[in-house]
């Protein structure tokens, strides 16, 4: 098992933390999926993304690791980078989809809706393009179009809305803690709908580890189908 660091501050911190746990780490400029069965891969930018799809063509096993959805926190009041919180890890995916039950809720004309699209480099990554992912859930609602750098802050915007339809899932998953009924084609599946929160958190913060704890070990390969 290989992990493919790259030149991001936060990236080389959760290099730091597999190399205490015993894993291999090597630049991504050097980035082979013939280097080893499995590989580990931390966000999708700077390259990770295209060694990722490499990995995806080649039937190479990989590990996905970003921000974790409840408390991690990466930037702190003075606008610095911190590395505080969990990391989530999905094996062979960027998320693991969430299919628990769901109360189904009907979109009326009364209804303020939000949509937050992919960025365009995850738009690329799966496929689409902001403006088609619009046009394959808008169907003729008007709403809010929240673009990545939006200066309204993001619970502010959720809170300001009666439905969200999102293809981020970190954006979905606040809209759940908010209350909020929402849709997405990418991680949470389904009509509109209220999810019970405390279920959705118990699915994600078992895949979900402190740097400590992955220093530590306490993240092993078999704990992420």
């Amino acid at each position: 098992m290989i992990f493919w660091y790259t030149d991001n501050s936060v990236c080389m911190n959760v290099k730091e933390a597999l190399e205490h746990a015993g894993i291999e780490a090597r630049h991504i400029s050097g980035f082979s999926p013939w280097a080893a069965n499995d590989h580990i891969f931390y966000g999708i930018l700077r390259g990770a993304g295209n060694a990722i799809k490499q990995c995806q063509t080649a039937s190479k096993n990989f590990y996905y690791i970003d921000n974790g959805y409840f408390d991690a926190e990466y930037v702190n009041d003075k606008n610095v980078k911190s590395v505080q919180g969990k990391y989530r890890i999905c094996r062979n995916r960027l998320i693991d989809v969430y299919y628990g039950q769901f109360e189904q809720r009907l979109i009326t004309k009364h209804d303020k809706v939000l949509f937050i699209p992919p960025s365009q480099y995850s738009a690329y990554f799966h496929n689409t393009t902001p403006e088609d992912w619009l046009l394959s859930v808008c169907d003729g609602m008007r709403g809010k179009v929240r673009k990545k750098g939006d200066t309204v802050p993001l619970e502010q915007d959720i809170e300001a809305h009666d439905v969200i339809y999102a293809f981020n899932s970190m954006s979905l998953v606040k809209a759940i803690e908010l209350g909020k009924p929402v849709y997405s084609t990418h991680g949470i599946v389904s009509e509109p709908g209220f999810y019970n929160y405390d279920a959705v958190k118990h699915f994600y913060s078992s895949k979900q580890f402190t740097l400590q704890e992955i220093a530590e070990g306490k993240w092993q390969i078999n704990q992420t189908q």
